[in-house]
């Protein structure tokens, strides 16, 4: 059999026939370090002239997946896994939630569907992107495609234990708001409910941006890792907190001072629900500062391969001190403590998430 391990030729032509096979690459392997690294191009080396570099079309393929062995040395993580299809998934994505919006006026405003409305219109809003993925993913010519699956329990569950902070934010997500929405209709009444569905539309936003930022470097921090370049590792995850740091001062300054319009997209001014949501938010944008740090921890750590430190920070952010902050707070300062509940308690994760951090760091070198 053959190995991708490509190597140049005179001509700058790779292609299958040019590998080294398994037979070579053993032998080397067992000559010594210096013989198998004889065998070896550095990518950097092809990635520097990859605009003059002419492949075939499996090899070209090859280079877009990375060349994943930790035997080359990347300089800058150009490896990653590529698809040219994932920005037509994207694209369905954001037409899905254009759709969304679009008939959610439409049935509720124009036909007077009230909730049944909504809920359909948030149906058909994720059926767009759920129907493309289908037919894009049982096309067998697309790089990444639906297969049978195999029979490796012990993988499946590593799978499931690596993923279960995502799995306990989803759950807990529901309970959280649940309990925002009794909490306020308790000391408000129902204007208090909109009046948080407002303030949580703009946090989720926010969210958001991290999440994506925190998916975007996984396959980074996990290459690197896996590699065990701790000085690239270190490198990345010390310019994402760089980054995420300067992301929340610049979302809370924004939130602040565009507090009433982002409001007055959902509710007019004069009406008491856009009162409370200004006041509300104005206090709630606080969390703006640490989410970001939050969000990146859980999911650097599920990057890691640590699915237990992963799914603790995030229950404990998402659920233990939601809850302990939305049972205390409000009991003390009334609706004030509820707007205060996410800041409190996302400030109470950001301690957690430290403690992880400091603790892991000679475990994983960064």
């Amino acid at each position: 059999g053959t190995m991708s391990a490509l190597r140049r030729v005179a001509a700058g032509v790779y292609s299958e026939a040019d590998a080294h096979t398994l037979e070579e690459i053993q032998a080397a392997k067992d000559a010594g370090p210096e013989a198998l690294q004889a065998l070896m191009l550095p990518v950097e080396s092809v990635f520097a002239s990859l605009p003059l570099l002419v492949a075939d079309e499996r090899v070209e393929q090859h280079l877009y997946n990375g060349c994943p062995t930790s035997r080359y040395p990347a300089a800058d993580g150009r490896y990653r896994v590529r698809n040219a299809e994932g920005q037509f998934l994207g694209l369905a994505n954001i037409t899905g939630g254009v759709l969304n919006i679009l008939l959610d006026y439409l049935l509720i405003e124009v036909f007077q569907m009230g909730i049944a409305g909504a809920a359909i219109a948030t149906g058909l809003g994720y059926s767009v992107t759920a129907v493309v993925g289908t037919l894009l993913f049982s096309n067998r010519s697309q790089l990444l495609h639906f297969v049978r699956p195999g029979h490796c329990l012990k993988t499946l569950v590593q799978a499931a234990a690596n993923g279960s902070s995502e799995m306990a934010t989803a759950l807990v997500t529901g309970i959280v708001n649940l309990m925002f929405n009794w909490t306020m209709l308790h000391y408000v009444g129902e204007d208090g409910v909109a009046a948080i569905t407002i303030i949580m539309y703009v946090l989720m936003f926010a969210t958001s941006l991290y999440t994506g930022y925190s998916y975007g470097v996984a396959p980074m921090v996990s290459f690197y890792y896996g590699e065990q370049n701790r000085a690239k590792l270190k490198h990345l995850i010390s310019i994402s907190f760089h980054l995420i740091g300067a992301m929340a001062v610049m979302m809370l300054l924004l939130s602040q001072l565009a507090t009433r319009p982002l409001v007055s997209i959902f509710a007019r001014p004069g009406n008491p629900v856009y009162d409370l949501a200004v006041t509300g938010n104005r206090i709630c944008s606080i969390a703006l500062l640490f989410i970001g740090f939050n969000v990146f921890a859980s999911g650097m750590f599920t990057a890691l391969s640590n699915g237990i430190v992963s799914a603790i920070l995030a229950f404990s952010r998402s659920f233990v001190f939601m809850i302990i902050a939305m049972l205390t707070l409000p009991a003390l300062l009334g609706v004030t403590g509820v707007w205060l509940a996410n800041p409190i308690a996302e400030l109470a994760a950001i301690g957690l998430a430290t403690f992880m951090l400091v603790r892991c760091r000679k475990r994983y070198g960064y």
